[in-house]
């Protein structure tokens, strides 16, 4: 234990909770260092800039990508995005926001395979959709050249638990642009 968790950043997950569960997530995942490569914001608009619009188009093809993930309100910032993330139950379409947390808990892990296996983000969960959308993105980015983009290492989550939530959550998504500079991610803003 040579930093002894000194420098380790404690999970923001809900523990308990399978982030593979049908839900609805809110997702915010922010450029590394918060660089405004993505757009920017003029007249309460985004302007996007060639690695926002990869950054929009990909989002838009999540829905294609999996047959159980969808995506609900979204926007792509100067410097974020944001998403509602819908990983579907057996009805699609069909589910809305429940308060019923923690839903099913994660297995107990036992060997050293088993632990790997349930630090890796499992297929179909949020991490690996999040994993997934991010590499496209910078892989298109890459192949065009694009050499100033790439994403922070984390995101933030949020499992919405109702209707109130969700309705609270697409208001802020659709806003952002507006309320950009009061924004906590907009430079210069340090709210945190």
């Amino acid at each position: 234990m040579l930093y002894k968790d000194k420098y380790r950043v404690e999970s923001t997950r809900l523990k308990g909770w399978d982030y593979a569960s049908p839900g609805w997530y809110f997702v915010t995942i922010c450029t590394q260092n918060q660089a405004c490569v993505l757009g920017d914001v003029i007249d309460g608009q985004v302007e996007l800039t060639p690695a926002g619009l990869i950054a929009r188009q990909c989002l838009l093809r999540i829905s294609k990508a999996s047959g159980h993930v969808w995506l609900d309100a979204s926007v792509v910032m100067p410097n974020h995005v944001h998403g509602i993330f819908v990983i579907e139950a057996d009805e699609p379409h069909k589910m809305r926001p429940q308060s019923g947390l923690p839903a099913r808990p994660l297995p107990n892990a036992g060997s050293k395979a088993r632990l790997m296996s349930d630090i890796s983000p499992q297929q179909g969960s949020l991490a690996a959709i999040i994993r997934s959308y991010k590499a496209a993105v910078s892989r298109r980015c890459k192949k065009l050249g694009i050499a100033d983009f790439a994403w922070q290492g984390r995101y933030y989550d949020h499992i919405i638990r109702d209707d109130r939530e969700l309705a609270n959550i697409r208001s802020y998504i659709t806003n952002n642009p507006l309320q950009w500079q009061e924004d906590k991610l907009y430079p210069g803003n340090k709210h945190w």
